[in-house]
């Protein structure tokens, strides 16, 4: 059979796209090499993708700006290159990418392919969040409580982990738990903590599941209930929390919420024994 029957047949949309963006069409550009890259209506190829979002990042295309520091940071299609994705990056952040703006503020808080610097990822966390970006205002969160690129202010961590947590960011979510589960420069308030802690806990936050099995267990601004304790402490669990597997070990040695069995009791210890605790052991071995 000859290539030419076996050849897959272009489509008009690809045929279209690429005739205009030969001709130099900045958004057929980006779209092409959008296509490439996703091996949408042609085969996928890095190396195209890769030319065409040049071509178009030239003419200061800004999802092509983005997209070839996304290429440049995983080092898909190209030689990885943190230099190079922090420089396209910022070409379109100054133009009001909020996803650069984030991975730009990322890239400078961690000190990768530019020089450290904390007032600079809070300028770019910034401008993210004024566009209701919930993981930089999350991270301006972080910048406050710990006093990073700026002065440590706990009140206006608080405000930025509120408004993150508002925009369903599970980081947030927790961390407001165990702010109010602690009374930590707020009112403790078991109540507001659980909720916090559900709403993480939803996403599959598994220290938010931990933490809930706790509240339900110890009774903290609730009726004590080891039955949702103890299925928290299961997700939790399943997810290879050293923790959960303990306290879940514990309901079953004690029987509290689930029927009591000493032999799930011990191999949930054990699980948990990641780091030879001592307490860990001698539980486990008197329940031998």
């Amino acid at each position: 059979m000859s290539n030419e029957n076996t050849e897959v047949k272009k489509s008009d949309k690809f045929l279209n796209t690429q005739q205009a963006a030969k001709k130099g069409d900045v958004n057929a550009q980006f779209i092409l090499g959008a296509m490439y890259e996703d091996g949408e209506e042609i085969a996928q190829d890095y190396s195209e993708a890769y030319k065409y979002y040049k071509l178009a990042a030239k003419q200061g295309n800004i999802d092509a700006q983005f997209s070839l520091g996304c290429m440049y940071r995983s080092g898909k299609g190209v030689v990885q290159d943190l230099a190079k994705a922090a420089y396209y990056y910022q070409q379109a952040a100054v133009q009001g990418n909020l996803a650069a703006q984030y991975n730009l503020g990322l890239m400078y808080y961690n000190g990768h392919g530019v020089t450290q610097s904390n007032i600079s990822a809070y300028q770019y966390f910034s401008l993210a969040a004024a566009q209701k970006d919930a993981t930089a205002e999350y991270k301006l969160g972080v910048m406050y409580e710990n006093g990073l690129g700026v002065k440590k202010d706990f009140l206006k961590a608080i405000d930025y982990y509120l408004l993150a947590a508002k925009h369903k960011n599970a980081d947030a979510q927790f961390k407001l738990g165990c702010i109010y589960s602690e009374g930590n420069n707020v009112k403790q308030n078991f109540k507001a903590a659980r909720d916090y802690f559900h709403s993480a806990a939803r996403q599959g936050y598994v220290a938010a599941q931990n933490e809930l099995g706790i509240i339900y267990a110890m009774g903290n601004g609730v009726q004590q209930n080891y039955i949702k304790a103890a299925r928290y402490f299961h997700l939790a669990a399943k997810q290879g929390l050293a923790e959960a597997l303990f306290n879940l070990g514990l309901l079953y040695a004690n029987g509290n919420g689930v029927k009591k069995n000493k032999r799930i009791a011990r191999e949930l210890l054990r699980k948990s024994c990641t780091n030879g605790e001592p307490e860990v052991i001698k539980l486990y071995q008197r329940l031998k």
